[in-house]
Parts: structure tokens; sequence; C-alpha cells
């Protein structure tokens, strides 16, 4: 259900929200009632049979014409949810499928008489399969040589005939298997041992490869880590196909024929949850099982050299190895409380607590004798979506955290000295012992949705971690953090005035990338504190927030003001003057006023002038910052792409950034100091914001000037324009203001509102105009009249959305206006 409200509702944000399946299904109901709509439901398992009945109460609710088409490999699931005769696929025509081979296998009409005559033949060897079509041409289009492409038309997989399609996509899928380098084969592989339609995380799945010892550096591509030469290795696979993307970013699905494929190639040493436990080889390495099946005699089994061991299942009774992490429970993991997909359930803690006592048995007799271990994955202990009915959910996610503390609790992590990767994500855990601190070699850590009150004191002794997935509540918790310096992740940390806390843990951490927030950053001591986190020198950075605790400066007026602009937001008239009194100088806690009446510089920039940034940077976001002005590293920005300043209450002027040839999104929110926007913005440039797409201005309460650019080039490339809640602003530099804007958004205007119409016949390209007063709507369409002779230039802008705001008494009214 989650998955079909995600796909009529791309823009909603389903991953984030804390949702239960009653939540779901409401949402779902709202959503498409009275409403015509085709939703296809792809490739549908027998599994749906359990929640069918439910989901097709929802869809009902669809206005008549609306269709639901679904495709499936089983006869049994069309015959059950189908309500026509099911209608059976042919594979494909031999000309169809050619032109899909040739799409594929070609760049830029780069074919040739001769490869068009190999792969001809190899198309028809492909009996109709677009996938397999797709899979042959993508791994050819690398090499396009005669010799490679006939080397390939005579492969011995081609021998492989029978009449099944399984094994006609089987011999092709082993053509494209011979086509892949050994790394790749072994990561391939190593894939099989996941459930059925697992969803592969990109980082998830390539840190488990490199904590296996798959990946290697060689020295002939330069300096790079483990994890990016791991990146390619992964998104190769995805190019060839063996692994498919979903509409969830770097989350991925493997084939069902592709897995089978791939389980057909497993040796001893792989086993997965398809497994029956009581068949497991003597030489397996990498295991995944379902919980269900560990009561077996573990003491038969040469389980010393295993390697990675991976949990699945809630310690339930289900018997299903296809709907662990599956799309739908991959969601429900952050929905809380689930409710009754289907009847028939019951409530049975007896045989919940049998099968607890009887799973930390079990487990501590497999990881006594699992001394090579490499990996544990605790993170899919949970209850799937079918079995998510019992009534006793809690007290199974209860079980499960026992589960995982019992590991932690019996004296069994220092016995796994070669682990690597270490997973309690998701399971409940809310205690980590001392002996997790003497595993020098771990390199993955996951910790996610876990709340702890403490943190063993030696947490920063894992001097081999790399990888910490963990809440930002969680990271505060570690002492002395600056040990991990190898730690490449670290999206929050927090500044707090005590020792093993303070900013100066970040000095050596030079490895950090992608996204850093600093908060807190009030509790910084010093300029000699800042400095010394050497953020210049963290060049695997792309994203840098600098956050201070904005709670401090919000108080007495300004939170009295926060209110009073709420009524506003609901529709009770504002007046100025009180916004203009609430910000008056005087009032701002903690600023010094000299006898001329301005504020002085707050010390605050002179630890911000010791944060300067790495050069690469191409995101800055500052908020809540106390000082009067930037310094002057902001301007040096050279990659910078995005700028976000808000809720900085003292900033007086904007730094010069109108000369970055990089920044494509500035937005300013929250500055209630700032009076003019001159031409010190704009930098030295001839063409002012060159690259600037996304332009937003809001609650800048006392900004009265905008300064033209005069003779230079302004926003030639500026598409969306917000303004909003700047009521002070008396002119726009509408002429120079560039003429490609598509997105218009203008609401609390100052006395320029006036001029706005004969702004807006320039705008050619303008898609939508939104909280637009109604006056100013009215202006222009009369405008457009005498402009034009008529309205039939409205047919210009037949994609217009607009929303027309006006006031009557105390409520706001809104009329959306849309084209025929």
């Amino acid at each position: 259900m989650t998955r079909i409200l995600v796909s009529l509702h791309t823009k909603h944000k389903i991953l984030d929200l804390g949702l239960d399946l009653n939540s779901l299904h409401n949402q779902l109901q709202s959503f498409i009632e009275g409403k015509r709509f085709l939703l296809v439901l792809d490739d549908v398992s027998d599994n749906i049979r359990a929640v069918w009945a439910d989901v097709r109460s929802v869809l009902s609710r669809g206005a008549p014409g609306s269709i639901v088409l679904v495709t499936t490999q089983l006869y049994g699931v069309a015959s059950f949810m189908g309500t026509t005769t099911p209608i059976f696929l042919n594979p494909l025509q031999y000309d169809d499928l050619w032109k899909l081979f040739k799409h594929h296998a070609f760049f830029d009409n780069q074919s040739t008489e001769a490869l068009e005559y190999v792969g001809r033949k190899i198309t028809e060897k492909l009996h109709g399969l677009p996938l397999a079509a797709i899979m042959i041409a993508v791994s050819l289009r690398n090499y396009l040589d005669e010799v490679h492409w006939n080397r390939l038309l005579e492969s011995w997989w081609w021998t492989v005939s029978s009449n099944s399609l399984r094994i006609h996509i089987a011999a092709s899928l082993g053509v494209c298997y011979c086509e892949l380098p050994a790394h790749l084969r072994q990561c391939l592989v190593y894939c099989s041992i996941f459930p059925r339609n697992y969803i592969f995380g990109k980082c998830e799945l390539i840190q488990m490869w490199i904590a296996n010892g798959f990946v290697k550096l060689n020295n002939t591509g330069g300096p790079r880590s483990l994890e990016e030469v791991a990146s390619e290795w992964f998104d190769e696979l995805v190019n060839r196909c063996f692994l498919q993307p979903t509409f969830w970013e770097l989350r991925y699905v493997m084939h069902d024929l592709v897995r089978d494929f791939a389980i057909a190639l497993t040796s001893d040493e792989y086993c997965g949850v398809d497994c029956e436990v009581v068949d497991l080889p003597q030489s397996v390495r990498h295991l995944s099982i379902d919980m269900d099946n560990m009561n077996v005699p573990w003491a038969d089994y040469n389980i010393k050299n295993l390697r990675s061991l991976m949990l699945f299942g809630g310690l339930g009774d289900s018997k299903s190895s296809e709907c662990y992490t599956t799309v739908g429970s991959l969601l429900e993991r952050s929905y809380g409380t689930v409710g009754c997909l289907s009847e028939g359930c019951s409530d049975d803690n007896d045989h919940a607590d049998i099968t607890l006592k009887r799973s930390c048995v079990t487990i501590g007799s497999i990881l006594r004798r699992s001394t090579s271990l490499r990996l544990l994955n605790l993170s899919n202990m949970r209850l799937d979506p079918v079995m998510a009915c019992f009534d006793n959910h809690l007290l199974v996610e209860d079980h499960v955290a026992a589960f995982a503390s019992f590991i932690t609790r019996h004296h069994m992590l220092p016995h796994l000295t070669h682990l690597r990767y270490l997973d309690f994500s998701y399971s409940g855990i809310t205690e980590l012992p001392d002996s997790l601190c003497t595993l020098c070699n771990l390199q993955v850590l996951g910790l996610r949705s876990c709340r702890f009150t403490q943190l063993p004191r030696s947490m920063n002794s894992l001097i081999s971690l790399r990888h910490l997935h963990a809440d930002a509540d969680t990271i505060a918790l570690i002492y002395g953090i600056g040990g991990l310096t190898k730690l490449q992740e670290l999206h929050e940390f927090r500044v707090k005035a005590e020792d093993g806390h303070r900013i100066t843990e970040l000095r050596d951490m030079l490895y950090i990338e992608g996204s850093l927030c600093i908060s807190d950053l009030q509790r910084v001591a010093n300029q000699a504190e800042a400095t010394q986190a050497n953020l210049s020198r963290k060049e695997g950075i792309t994203c840098l927030h600098l956050k201070w605790d904005r709670d401090q400066p919000l108080r007495g007026k300004y939170n009295h003001f926060g209110k009073e602009l709420n009524h506003y937001d609901k529709g009770d008239p504002l007046h100025v003057s009180l916004l203009q009194k609430n910000y008056a100088p005087s009032d701002i806690p903690g600023s010094i006023v000299n006898s001329s009446g301005l504020s002085t510089p707050d010390p605050a920039i002179n630890i911000l002038e010791c944060l300067p940034p790495p050069r690469n940077l191409q995101q800055l976001k500052i908020s809540g910052y106390p000082g009067c002005s930037f310094p002057d590293w902001v301007e040096c920005l050279r990659y910078i792409q995005v700028i976000e300043i808000s809720h900085c209450i003292k900033l007086q002027v904007l730094p010069p950034i109108g000369q970055l040839e990089h920044l494509r999104k500035l937005k300013s929110h929250e500055l209630p100091s700032i009076k003019d926007v001159d031409s010190d913005v704009y930098g030295t440039s001839n063409v002012v914001f060159r690259a600037l797409e996304e332009l937003s201005f809001v609650s800048m309460l006392k900004w009265e000037n905008w300064a033209d650019a005069e003779n230079r080039e302004f926003f030639p490339n500026l598409q969306k324009l917000q303004i909003k809640r700047c009521y002070n602003l008396r002119v726009l530099p509408f002429m120079t203001l560039g003429v490609a804007i598509k997105e218009l958004s203008l609401s609390g205007c100052g006395s320029y509102s006036g001029t706005v119409s004969s702004y807006l016949h320039r705008l050619t390209c303008l898609t939508h105009l939104k909280h637009f007063a109604l006056y100013v709507f009215t202006r222009f369409i009369i405008y457009l009249f005498f402009k034009n002779n008529g309205l039939s230039k409205l047919s210009h802008y037949k994609s217009w959305s607009f929303l027309v705001a006006t006031y009557s008494g105390s409520s706001l009214r809104t009329w959306p206006l849309c084209h025929p």
C-alpha cells in the first residue's frame, strides 16, 4: 500500500514519515477518492493474497473508469486478482527486439554494417526476451569491435537448449555473466544470499563488499578510496542491468530471474534464506538465515570459517522468505505499530518466549565458534508486513531487542576480533558493552533508530571505523569522537563546552565526506578553538551547515513577533509598524549600540572567520549566526552552488556573492536587520549572478532598497523568484531582472506591488504565479487586453497555474484560476 501511495504521489516523501498502516490506508484513500487513475502493479507475487482485500477496498474509491493493470509470472495470481480473463504476453517479435537491442548497443549511430550483422545474429538467439536483449546489448556497447562481438556470438552458453523461457533467459544471463570481470562476478554472487525483492542500499552493499575483503586498491587509478572503487563496481552492475534502480535514490533491486541465476552460480560458500539450514554446506562462508530456521544442530556444522552472517525475521511464526526487506517492509520499518492486514492472527506470548530463548542459545553457539566472522547484520530482525497484525507487536519488538542485547551482554563480541561490519540498526538495543570498543578492525557500525542514554567511554578506540550510521543524538554521546580519524561520515557534530565534545575534536577527522552540520557554535570559546577544527583541510565535504542556537536571540519580543507572524499567515492583518517596533536595534539581546545608534560587530564574526570551508564546497548553509556581517572567505567560494542564510537577526549586509560563477540557488530567510541589497552584493563581475536559477527573500522586514545592476547583465538565468513578507521594500529592479523566470511568488509586498503588472508581460516563460494580490493580477489582465487587443495572448501562457489571494475582513480567500 505504501508503494502505491508513493507511486501515485511522487512528491510525497513517505520514507520520512512515521505512519502506521491505518494512516497509509487513509492517505491513499483520500488521495485517490473521486479521481480517475491508471495504476500498474508490476511483477506481483503470491504474497499479494494476504493484503489484496484491503488494497482493493481502498482502490475502489476511485472514480469510474479507473484501471488497475497487474503483471505477474503466476497464473494463479492473475486469476485471483483479475476481473477479466488474463492476457498472456508473448515474446517480442524479432524486428521489435532488434530495435531494442540496437538502441542499447550503439551510441550516436556508431553502428557499422559488420557489427549490425553480428548483432542480428545475437538477437536471433534471445527468443524475444527484452531483458536479455538489454543486458547483452549493454555489455557489448563498450566493445564496438567485430572480434569481441563474434566471440560472444559463439559462446557455449547458447548451446543450452530448452523450451522453457527461464532456461532461455539463463543462457542469455550466462553470456552477460561471462563478460563480467572476476571481481564483479564475486560481488554479484554475494547478492544471492539476500532475500527475494530485497531493497539494496548502495552504500550498504559496497560497505559489505569492503568488509569481506572483495575490494582491493591498485595504483593504476591514482589515489582513491576503497569506497570509490566499490562505488564504480556497483555502478557497473547497475549499468549492466544486474541491479535495477527504484524510485528511491540510491536504492536498487535485483530482478527475480537475475537472482535465480546468481543462486544457481553459487558454490557451497554462499547460502541464502532460500536454502534449508538442515542442508547447510560444511564450507559455507556467507550465510543469511531466517530466524525461524535456527533450531538445527549447529554443532554438526563447520562454521569456523564463516565470514558473513545476516539474520532475517521477527522471531515469529512466518515461514516465508520472500517478504523480508521488500519494498513494503522496508517502509514499515519506520512506521511503528502496524494495523492488521488479515484475519486469523493470534497472540502467543509463550511461543515467542520459547523462540527467543532458543534463538539466544543458538546465536551464542554460532558466534563463539565463528571466530573468523567479518560481518554480522542484525538490522533486518523485525516483523514482516504479513505478520505485523499480532496484537503483541510491541512485545515481539521487545524480543528482538532482547535478542540483540543478549549478544552484547554475554561477552560474545570480544571473540569476533576480525569483525569489520556490525549492524544493530532497528533492533531496539538501548546499551552497548565496553567490550565493543575492543573491536579494533571494525569498519562499519550501524545504530540507526537505536536510543541510548550513554555510550562506552572508549568508543573512540574504534580506530578503524570508517562509517558510523547513527542519529545526531547518539553521535553527541561519543566522548572524544576526534579519535575516530578514519570516519567518513559525520552528518552532525554538536559542540559542547566540555572536554571530549569541543569543536577541536574535528581537527584530525580529515576523511569526512558529503554533508557536515556543526551545531551549537555559540559554545565555541574562542578563535583558537575554531581554527583547530581544520575545516579547510576536509576536502571531501561538499555541503556545510554552520548553525548557532537561534532560541537565545529569538527570546523576548522576537518570540512575540513570531506569534504575530503566525497569525498573519492564517489571515489576520498585521501592521508594518508593529514589525518595525519589534525589531528596534536596542531590543536585540546581546547587541551593543553605540552613540550613533549602530550596532557594533558581534565577536561571532571572529569565530566564523576561523571556520573557512574547503575550496571545493558546493553548498553552504548558515543559520542563527549572531554577527553583523560575514568574513571575506564567503566571497571566495569558487565552486559554490547553493547558499542559504537564515535566522540571522543581526546581519546587516550580505556578502559580495553576485560574482560567484557557479551559484545556482540563493535563499535569504529571516534577516530582519538588512535594509539594502546594494551594488556591493553584486561584486565586480560584468554579469551579476551569472548562473543563479533560484532566488528567495523571506521575512526581511527592514529591507527597503534593491539596487539596480546599472549597465551590467543581471540574473540572465533566473527561473524562480520568491519575495515574501518584505513589507518595506519599495522598488524592485524589474527592468534588469531576467526574463527567463518560470515561477514567481510574491506576497506581503511593499509599495513596489503597483508596478508589478507592467513587468509581467516580459515573462514569456512564466508557468507558475503564486500568492499574488488580486488587484495586481487584475491590472495584469487589463494590461494584456489593451496591449494585445484581446485576451488571445493568454494562450501563450496555457500552462499557468494561478493562486490569487485577497483580503475580505479578517479572512483570507484563495481561488485557483486554471487555463481551459
